[in-house]
């Protein structure tokens, strides 16, 4: 589990745009049903290796999405990461189907990540990620962490690199999973995560039914409002241990979209369709 420290397509890749609120709205689908290493999808896709060099890229086969670590995964902590290429607007939301065998407890620890928010560049690695240990036996944990842009070093405290979001819950192997009320992840699960403005919102849908992890206003940056106010949607994956575990869990579908905007109309109605 990371030490978070809190401080006080090929196939179906779909992008467009959509009305929302009279706006252009930008979407990205992706089955993921093609075979790269690391993914593009057309050029779409800014990887954590390729581009930020001090991390790990995502990989597609077979209709899943994940990492290329070998297992060896620790501090510094060179996530496998992807984000979607282009300009976004801050307020935007990722939902992505997980896909999960073989579960894995103990000291092997398996995570699927969304990111937020999120730039790379060379040796820059910036903005908000949501991670899921991909279990359910009563040691999965879900945090809510800044990634500040460089790796951590061995000479450096942690929060060099990451930290966890303040007002964030920290569900992790602390006694926090049951009363926190984290269900884990099975195989076939959906989790999604929005900031809009600074409110921050996570979930996990099991069975058609939506539970809201958490729910909260980040209060880290300028003014007590969001420390990150620009980037983009994407994905990551974290893998300790074998590494013959490391497609055993990943994504099969994700879509990224944006909320709104900052300037949509607040005297609106719903009318329900009769």
């Amino acid at each position: 589990m990371k030490r978070l420290l809190t401080i006080v397509g090929f196939g179906l890749a779909i992008y467009g745009s959509v009305p929302l609120f009279g706006l252009a709205a930008r979407t990205y689908t992706t089955n993921f049903t093609g075979t790269e290493n690391p993914i593009s999808e057309g050029g779409n896709w800014i990887n954590g290796q390729q581009v930020g060099i001090d991390w790990k890229d995502m990989r597609v086969a077979g209709g899943l999405a994940y990492g290329t670590q070998t297992g060896a995964g620790g501090p510094p902590y060179d996530d496998s990461t992807a984000v979607i290429t282009g300009s976004w607007a801050p307020n935007q939301a990722v939902e992505a189907v997980v896909h999960t065998v073989n579960q894995q407890s103990g000291s092997v620890y398996e995570e699927v990540e969304i990111r937020l928010r999120t730039t790379i560049t060379s040796h820059r690695l910036a903005g908000y990620e949501f991670n899921w240990r991909a279990n359910h036996d009563g040691t999965q944990y879900h945090q809510i962490g800044y990634w500040f842009g460089p790796i951590g070093t061995s000479s450096c405290a942690l929060n060099c690199a990451f930290a966890a979001v303040p007002n964030s819950i920290n569900s992790s192997g602390d006694g926090m999973t049951a009363a926190f009320g984290n269900p884990g992840l099975f195989d076939g699960d959906t989790v999604g995560a929005s900031i809009i403005g600074n409110r921050i919102t996570s979930w996990v849908i099991h069975n058609g039914v939506k539970k809201v992890l958490e729910d909260f206003n980040d209060t880290g940056g300028a003014g007590g409002g969001a420390y990150f106010t620009s980037g983009s949607p994407g994905m990551g994956h974290w893998m300790h241990g074998p590494g013959q575990f490391v497609s055993d869990f990943g994504f099969t579908r994700l879509t990224a979209w944006e909320v709104g905007s900052p300037n949509s109309p607040t005297n609106l109605r719903i009318i329900p369709n009769h």
